[in-house]
């Protein structure tokens, strides 16, 4: 049942970031991805973005890991899959705080 829900959120969270792919390329088509990132002055594009891919990494990494501990009888893997998307949200919180940061107190315009 487990791999039903994760399944579900995979669809779901995948067809969210086709749409804010699609909403994002279409203002930042001619830049890079990481320079699109940086540039952009609109959060919620990058953001739901950003957010979403964390999203579907992480229940990849759920589902492997639920995987490893049903085949392997073994329950650490539950444990280390829960960690890895930790760290993974973390990472994604850190990179969504910069750039946020940044556009809250103000940064120069591009020309």
């Amino acid at each position: 049942m487990s791999f039903v829900v994760l399944e579900l959120s995979f669809v779901f969270e995948g067809v969210s970031r086709m749409f804010a792919l699609r909403h994002f390329r279409s203002e930042h088509a001619r830049l890079g991805w990481y320079e699109a990132f940086v540039r952009s002055k609109d959060p919620p594009a990058f953001m739901v973005l950003l957010e979403d891919s964390a999203a579907l990494v992480g229940i990849a990494i759920a589902a492997a890991a639920t995987a490893m501990t049903v085949l392997l009888a073994q329950p650490v893997w539950d444990g280390v899959g829960s960690i890895l998307i930790g760290i993974l949200l973390g990472m994604t919180s850190i990179g969504l705080a910069r750039e946020s940061k940044s556009l809250l107190i103000g940064e120069p315009a591009h020309s």
